[in-house]
């Protein structure tokens, strides 16, 4: 119920003060509702010719991640303004399926571009000047990078949420980000990776509400937490303004200014899986060209560095202290004094590891963890993370500084992100399965990728040689996956760690003491990723 104000209460000096306080509310109000249409934060008014108005320029072709400038948008369209229509295939920019209801995207002539420029001046004469002979159109221009995510939501899901960790964080949000940082020079890139120039300036959501309680960022259950991944990537990994879909269409709306996105990556995984000859298409990975895509930076590896910087500071609170964001050495452990393994148990979910196997493979890091000493000039450190316990933020915090990721196939393996370039991912996988959705983003950060399949290791020169992915299924079934481990535990802890090879070879964690053979020597040298601290740090070419 409203306060009423009673003047026989306050007195006729506090009800003047009141009374003109009531005014200054009502006058505030009204200015804030004077029919205006809102700004687009970040933005500056710029009047441009319409007769010379700037054609678009694809700067990086990239189906599906394409950057480009000068693109228009208005009246939830976006326009791109070509002298050539034959250059630009829209559908391998944003897919444009007929029930599409945002972010559709219309390619256009100069002269077509001139007629409907012309009507809007002629519709809305507020939103242009006459200069001259000329005439100019008012623009919103948004200076810098934005990351415009075109993806709808689904046709079967009503929700405007995004699907889960990986998709958004590993499709749209890296991938869309390693785009952006191809498209740029090398000295750009590196001042980049440096903290000396802006990377991404928005993200803008033309087809999602993700505020409010309605959990649109779309955390599956056993990532979630109280702030959520997917939210706190944008937020303190990206640090950059958002703009979800309500703000978006109040923006470009049809009575308000054109809005002019100066560059802009544009991603849509549906329009990078149209070319049904491409790899993202064969693979199921519409991130792969995207991740593939040269970095013209001194060390590619690094492109990443800036939003996983931000992230550290976050998680760590730490905003003023040093954090190392690379490895001082290549192939050398994070921090110079231990090698850290973090191992994933997926015990609690549907895809786990043959009971059996999983406890002895938690023993046997156990006892490396305990035998482990500065005689090999490096100990090693041992995480075992559960998801179903550990929240998100802290398995996050769990991969910053670690050297060796290991894991069944399953989104923890995301977490692989915010590793420092140059580490190890070793990925279990059901027999004869094979999935390439952690394998890219290990090769896009120059991390080295393990694919297992219980008792050898599916090499690169074999899954390259077969074009698409192998039995997902296999990994929706409900069956535990099996891993060859030696049989006994006790032999570790009774012989020196100099003479224990624990090789991830394969998938198969090999206790040989004394063996001198050179299949040991093989494994060391094969790049498969040996947990003894000793060929860790002996063998630079690993």
């Amino acid at each position: 119920m409203p306060m009423l104000i009673n003047r026989s209460t306050l007195g006729p000096k506090r009800a003047a003060l009141a009374g003109a306080l009531c005014l200054l509310l009502v006058l505030f109000l009204w200015s804030r509702s004077d029919g205006s249409p809102p700004r687009l934060p970040l933005s500056s008014d710029r009047l441009i010719s319409v007769a010379s108005f700037p054609t678009s320029k694809l700067v990086r072709r990239i189906d599906g991640y394409n950057v480009l400038e000068n693109v228009l948008a208005h009246d939830d369209k976006s326009y791109i303004i070509t002298d050539d229509l034959s250059t630009i295939n829209s559908n391998l920019i944003i897919s444009q399926p007929g029930d599409r209801k945002h972010s559709q995207l219309k390619i256009l002539s100069r002269a077509q571009a001139d007629n409907l420029l012309r009507g809007t001046c002629r519709t809305y004469p507020e939103a242009c000047e006459e200069v001259g002979d000329d005439l100019e159109l008012r623009v919103q221009h948004l200076s810098g990078i934005s990351l415009y995510l075109a993806d709808e939501p689904d046709a079967p899901t009503s929700s405007s949420g995004l699907e889960g960790y990986h998709h958004y964080a590993a499709e749209l949000i890296f991938a869309g980000y390693r785009a952006g940082m191809s498209s740029l020079t090398r000295s750009e890139a590196d001042a980049v990776i440096m903290g000396k120039q802006e990377d991404i300036s928005r993200v803008i959501f033309p087809g999602r509400d993700l505020g409010g309680g309605g959990g649109g960022w779309g955390d599956e259950a056993g990532l979630g937490s109280n702030l959520k991944l997917n939210e706190m990537i944008v937020r303190h990994g990206l640090a950059c303004d958002v703009v979800e879909q309500e703000h978006w269409q109040q923006f470009t709306a049809r009575e308000a200014p054109w809005v002019l996105l100066e560059k802009v990556v544009i991603v849509d995984r549906k329009a990078a899986t149209q070319n049904h000859s491409s790899d993202p298409f064969l693979w199921n990975q519409p991130a792969l060209s995207a991740l593939q895509t040269p970095v013209g930076a001194t060390n590619p590896a690094a492109f990443f560095a800036r939003p996983r910087t931000r992230l550290i500071r976050h998680l760590l609170q730490g905003p003023d202290m040093h954090i190392p964001t690379l490895r001082k050495k290549r192939n050398k452990s994070f921090n110079g004094k231990q090698v850290k393994i973090v191992y994933f148990s997926q015990q609690g979910s549907n895809r786990r590891l043959v009971n059996e196997d999983h406890e002895f493979l938690v023993e046997l890091l156990e006892s490396l963890e305990k035998q482990s000493r500065g005689r090999f000039g490096q100990k090693v450190s041992v995480e075992v993370v559960d998801p179903e316990v550990v929240s998100a933020e802290d398995q996050v915090r769990s991969v910053l500084d670690a050297d060796i990721v290991l894991g069944i196939h399953d989104s923890p393996l995301t977490h692989t992100l915010w590793m420092s370039p140059g580490g190890v991912v070793i990925e279990i996988f059901p027999p004869n399965a094979f999935l390439r959705d952690y394998q890219i983003i290990a090769e896009a950060l120059g991390h080295r990728h393990v694919a297992v399949w219980n008792d050898r290791q599916y090499k690169a020169e074999e899954w390259m040689k077969h074009e698409g992915e192998l039995r997902r299924e296999a990994l929706n079934d409900g069956a535990v996956i099996p891993v060859r481990v030696a049989s006994t535990i006790t032999a570790i802890q009774t012989h020196d760690l100099k003479i224990l090879q624990l090789a991830f070879a394969a998938g198969s964690w090999i206790y040989s003491p004394g063996s001198t053979d050179s299949y040991y020597e093989d494994v060391a040298r094969s790049h498969l990723m040996c947990a003894n601290v000793a060929m860790y740090e002996e063998h630079p070419e690993m």
